[in-house]
Formats: structure tokens, C-alpha cells, sequence
């Protein structure tokens, strides 16, 4: 006795249902890198779009915004080493996944929100709430890209050198996290600009070494 017609169709979907069950979502590396990329260039462009005006073309007038061109600089070379530091890595990655797709999506959102922050640190650099909330986004920013290397597979560190860089960017990353948390809290109790500062101290001795290293 032949099956229903409607018998075989269930069977074709359970078995569909089945393989799409054993294939994991994986996702092209190189359009997500280029994704990024140009996600971050537009970020660091609106950086400067912020900047303040002078009131009238003077070097004094210029002086007086000296806060504003230092948080711009300040903005962009930390977000040009980070993208630097992923860029490096993005060439050992073997695959990525759906999850991968997400975390990036949740770093680009809050990287969206440096040039804002950037424009309110600067003009209040002496704000202790404004200073406050740029340190906020700018560990967001570093949390969420370690949560985004989480999602990714890196070829076999089969090798010394490998395995040696592993090992150095685990080490240099928790000296960043204490260096951004330990600006933030004196920047809470007792100097404001701190902050700012303290992601200075970052850029200078943690990646300026790391890029000197090779890593």
C-alpha cells in the first residue's frame, strides 16, 4: 500500500528539520572583517565632525579648545590600536559563527557611542560625571571585544611563537582592565581628568609595547 502523499512531505521536513539541526550557522569571515572595518572608520570620522569651533579664528581662541582636540586625539588613537589589535588577530581565525555575528553587534553598539561620549568628556573635562561616562563606554568597548574573541576559532597554537602570544595578549589585556579600572575609581573620588589620563597611561604602555613587540 503506497504512503500519502502528505506522509512523504512530513517525512521530506523531518528530515530537513534534522539536517539544519546538524549544520552549524557559520559565517563568512572576510565580509564580517570588512563590515567591521567600515563600521569603525565611520565611527572615527564623526570624532572630528564633534569637534568645537572657535568662536573667532585666533591661536588663543584655539588654546581654549585644547581639552576638546586632546579627547578627539585621544578617542581615535585608542579606537586605531583596537582595531589594529583585532586586525592582527582576524587573520588567525579559522571560523566564525552566528554568535560571533552577534558579538559583533553588540561592540559596534556600544563603539557607536565614543563620538557622543568623546564630545561630552570634552567639553566638560572637569565633570566627574561626564568623565564617568566616557570611561563606562570605552570598557564597554573592551569587554565586548574580549567577549567577541570568545566567539571565534583561532588556527591551532601549535606552535612557540603562538602559544607565546597567546599568553602575552591574556597578561596585557589584564593589565588594561586594571589600568581603565583603577582611572575610573580615582577618577570617581578624587581627580576627574583621571579618567582621560588613565587611557593615556593605557595607549602608551600597554599598546605602544604590544605593537613594538610585534603582537
Amino acid at each position: 500500500m503506497r504512503k500519502p502523499v502528505r506522509d512523504y512531505r512530513r517525512e521530506e521536513q523531518k528530515q530537513v528539520h534534522m539536517m539544519m539541526r546538524g549544520m552549524e550557522r557559520v559565517m563568512d569571515k572576510e565580509r564580517m572583517g570588512a563590515f567591521i572595518d567600515a563600521i569603525w572608520a565611520i565611527i572615527m570620522t564623526i570624532l572630528v565632525l564633534e569637534l568645537e569651533k572657535p568662536a573667532h579664528m585666533s591661536w588663543g581662541a584655539l588654546w581654549e579648545l585644547r581639552e576638546n582636540f586632546f579627547a578627539y586625539v585621544l578617542s581615535f588613537v585608542w579606537l586605531g590600536f583596537s582595531w589594529l589589535d583585532l586586525h592582527y588577530d582576524w587573520q588567525y581565525v579559522t571560523k566564525i559563527t552566528r554568535k560571533t555575528g552577534l558579538a559583533v553587534l553588540n561592540l559596534l553598539l556600544w563603539s557607536s557611542f565614543m563620538p557622543y561620549a568623546t564630545s561630552i568628556m570634552a567639553k566638560n573635562f572637569q565633570n566627574t560625571s561626564a568623565q564617568i561616562f566616557y570611561g563606562v563606554i570605552v570598557m564597554l568597548i573592551t569587554l565586548s571585544t574580549e567577549l567577541l574573541y570568545r566567539t571565534l576559532t583561532f588556527q591551532e597554537a601549535t606552535s612557540q611563537e603562538m602559544k607565546a602570544y597567546r599568553t602575552f595578549r591574556d597578561k596585557m589585556l589584564a593589565r588594561d582592565i586594571t589600568t581603565k579600572l583603577v582611572a575610573l575609581l580615582i577618577s570617581v573620588f578624587i581627580y576627574p581628568p583621571f579618567m582621560a589620563y588613565g587611557i593615556l597611561f593605557g595607549i602608551l604602555f600597554i599598546n605602544i609595547p604590544r605593537d613594538v613587540k610585534g603582537y
